[in-house]
């Protein structure tokens, strides 16, 4: 597969797990929180923010990412890193076993695509992958 066959589907395998990470936005919202309460207010800027950071992911992966641009390596790795996993590791050991499924989901299924995505990207992005030689052939 040529560089830019790669980091196109790099680049979509990224915006879907940016996308699946949004969802959890709706997880954090669901019931709805009471926004009278100061909990249910912190609740609503996590979603927001968690939304937002998920937004910002998708620019990356559609744009930089796609171009090869090795920043966007980076930030989009920042985010899974600093937020993601530690987020994460919080719900699993503090969410209640009956929204443990809705909770985690996903979150999981977001933190696996991206790593696959930054897998498949890495290669191209950085210049390790090689193209196939023609051994044999004139």
């Amino acid at each position: 597969m040529n560089r830019d066959r790669r980091l196109l589907v790099a680049s979509r395998i990224l915006c879907v797990a940016a996308i699946g990470l949004a969802a959890a936005s709706s997880a954090i919202l669901s019931p709805f929180p009471d926004l009278t309460s100061k909990t249910g207010r912190h609740l609503l800027a996590g979603a927001l923010a968690n939304l937002s950071l998920s937004v910002v992911m998708l620019l990356v992966a559609a744009i930089p990412f796609r171009r090869g641009e090795r920043w966007s390596f980076v930030a989009y790795a920042i985010p899974l890193l600093l937020y993601g996993l530690p987020v994460l590791l919080t719900d699993l050991m503090n969410v209640a076993p009956e929204r443990l499924l809705p909770t985690l989901a996903p979150q999981v299924i977001g933190l696996v695509l991206a790593l696959v995505g930054l897998f498949v990207g890495a290669g191209s992005i950085f210049g390790l992958a090689t193209q196939p030689t023609s051994r044999g052939k004139p």
